[in-house]
């Protein structure tokens, strides 16, 4: 993972040509992108405060905060904040989409489909809300880390910087977003330069999308996260507050605020990218073969996912185990490698071939049965 400067891997993305709308067509892109940008900022703020709520002992830590709808997180405030969230996305897509040609504006893209129609703007409603919340189940996480029963309050030092990283990181996120759909949106109202790349980045400290309001608005977005945390967290001991958590830690090397704030931007940054293409997949470069970062892992070419596939449909890394792609390892997969290993199921070694020896057998699907059941076991596909 680097740690300063040019990023390794980071490109200008290829100048998506905006498609030429008419006036419901335009109408409901920017209310896409609008409510998309409202919704993640809400939904954020929400799920936020019944995580920090849980580390000052106000809520219990049996409360999910990261529950997928805002009608089962244990928390009567939370869910109602959810669901009127919710509620003024659905009724603003349905104000604005009803009746428009959504494949003029590049949908599904990597958008579900789930009744197997034409997509519509209930489909639009609810892939935003999903996209949305699957985003914040990824990276709030990263910034707190699990509780266990019975946990009592943080020191006060503590609970200051846990807070100040946690809302940095959730900013970067959101401004960043924000920033690039921002740009997107003036260039259909004549207020940008329609050759600008809104998802263009040289570097973390150059944006060069050739707007400079836009690559103002990403560099302030960068550096909320980058600046102000080693003030707020000078002499904390963060495994106080569970670091490294999720974040990479090399054996033998002391997990400090550098390798904190790095692992912020590392695993929060690409998610803007992912979330623009959702609202504007007409200028993704997800499903063209090619691995552009930020914020791809690979592309197969198709913004597709057949279970037992290596990369999903919005060009992540299926993760180790996965077979149906779902982020979360139980027995279904297990019985699923099972059936790669007698042949009835074709899986990419990257998925089931779980414990790197080079061939899939019941000794992989044994080893997710295992974990399925909260055994702690290591995992170790080839990559």
């Amino acid at each position: 993972m680097p740690l300063a400067g040019v990023v390794a891997g980071w490109s200008p993305a290829a100048i998506a040509q905006l498609p030429t709308l008419d006036p419901p067509e335009l109408r409901c892109q920017q209310a896409t992108i609008n409510q998309a940008t409202d919704f993640l900022d809400a939904s954020l703020s929400a799920r936020q405060t019944c995580l920090q709520a849980q580390l000052d002992g106000k809520l219990p830590a049996t409360v999910n905060c990261l529950a997928s709808t805002g009608r089962d997180s244990g928390d009567p405030a939370t869910d109602t904040r959810l669901r009127s969230d919710e509620t003024q996305l659905a009724q603003s897509i349905a104000g604005n989409c009803t009746g428009v040609n959504f494949a003029a504006l590049g949908f599904p893209g990597t958008c579900p489909d789930p009744d197997g129609g034409a997509f519509d703007a209930l489909n639009q409603a609810n892939c935003l809300i999903t996209k949305i919340n699957e985003t914040l189940a990824l990276v709030l996480p990263i910034e707190y880390a699990p509780l266990p029963i019975g946990f009592g309050e943080l020191r006060d030092r503590d609970r200051t910087c846990q807070e100040d990283f946690a809302t940095k990181a959730g900013r970067l996120l959101f401004r960043e977003f924000r920033g690039r759909a921002t740009c997107i949106s003036r260039q259909f109202e004549g207020r940008a330069d329609p050759t600008a790349d809104c998802r263009a980045e040289m570097s973390r400290d150059v944006p060069a999308t050739g707007d400079p309001q836009t690559d103002s608005d990403v560099l302030a977005a960068h550096k909320k996260v980058l600046t102000g945390v080693a003030e707020s967290c000078s002499g904390i001991d963060l495994s106080d507050l569970g670091a490294p958590n999720m974040c990479p830690h090399p054996a033998g090397s002391v997990f400090g605020l550098a390798q904190l704030v790095e692992c912020l931007f590392e695993t929060h940054h690409p998610e803007a990218f992912r979330l623009l293409d959702v609202v504007t997949p007409w200028g993704s470069t997800c499903g063209n073969g090619i691995v552009d970062s930020p914020p791809e892992q690979c592309d197969d070419g198709d913004q597709t996912f057949n279970r037992g596939e290596a990369c999903t449909a919005d060009c992540r890394a299926t993760m180790c185990g996965d077979s149906d792609g779902n982020r979360v390892v139980n027995i279904t997969d297990s019985l699923m490698v099972l059936r790669s290993a007698i042949g009835v199921f074709p899986c990419a070694a990257q998925v089931c071939d779980v414990n790197g020896d080079g061939k899939e057998n019941s000794s992989d699907g044994l080893i997710l049965l295992r974990r399925s059941v909260g055994q702690t076991v290591s995992t170790n596909c080839p990559r």
